[in-house]
């Protein structure tokens, strides 16, 4: 395929999240947390793009539902329209990576919901490491969607013109969804925050009041 081999070498073994745009092609790796445990766990994919030509490569079967559905719509669009370009599809994958997300936060937010119900409701426990997991959480997601939101912003460049104009608009579009979901991140941090103060109040109440009564 005409791929240098420092090129190849970082498709196969690399990871972290960049875009490099090089004399003809552009290269773009991806690290993709997994839903199940984005803090420890993740998944690199690697995309790389010239006229015609669309290079997807990955390990990690965790990344082949994403493939599997941007193929598929691939498919389903090619029969809608007749023809499909390399940058349709490149749309379409980069939607799948964001699609859901918005679900995501509100499934995180949910759990910030009942764990602030559980303390107030309940007898005060040690709750610090689970509330520092759904921070760390948070916190994962938010580099995660930085970083996209870089990579978006340095596609829309368009430095090798391998995208219409058309495309480009679309990827306009996809950083202000990335950039809302930063937003969304980080009202949860803040959100999360006053439930650590909550709780700490909580248990500084409660020393003293324990304190108190033993003497």
């Amino acid at each position: 395929m005409g791929i240098n081999d420092r090129l190849l070498s970082e498709i196969i073994d690399g990871n972290g999240m960049r875009f490099e745009s090089h004399e003809g092609f552009d290269y773009i790796s991806l690290s993709l947390p997994v839903p199940e445990d984005p803090v420890n766990k993740k998944t690199h994919l690697a995309v790389y793009f010239r006229e015609n030509l669309l290079l997807f490569c990955c390990e990690d079967p965790m990344t082949i539902p994403i493939l599997k559905e941007t193929r598929d719509l691939a498919e389903q669009e090619t029969m809608e329209v007749g023809q499909l370009s390399l940058e349709k599809v490149m749309q379409i994958f980069f939607d799948q990576l964001t699609l859901k997300d918005f679900d995501l936060l509100e499934s995180i937010e949910e759990q910030a919901t009942q764990m602030e119900e559980i303390l107030i409701t309940t007898d005060v426990h040690n709750w610090i490491p689970k509330i520092m997991g759904l921070r760390k959480k948070l916190l994962a997601y938010q580099r995660y969607y930085d970083q996209l939101s870089s990579i978006s912003e340095a596609i829309e460049e368009n430095g090798n013109e391998l995208l219409t104009e058309k495309e480009l608009r679309y990827f306009r579009m996809l950083t202000n969804r990335v950039n809302r979901l930063v937003d969304g991140i980080q009202n949860l941090q803040n959100y999360v925050s006053q439930i650590r103060e909550a709780y700490q109040t909580q248990v500084d109440i409660c020393g003293r009041y324990c304190k108190r009564f033993v003497l």
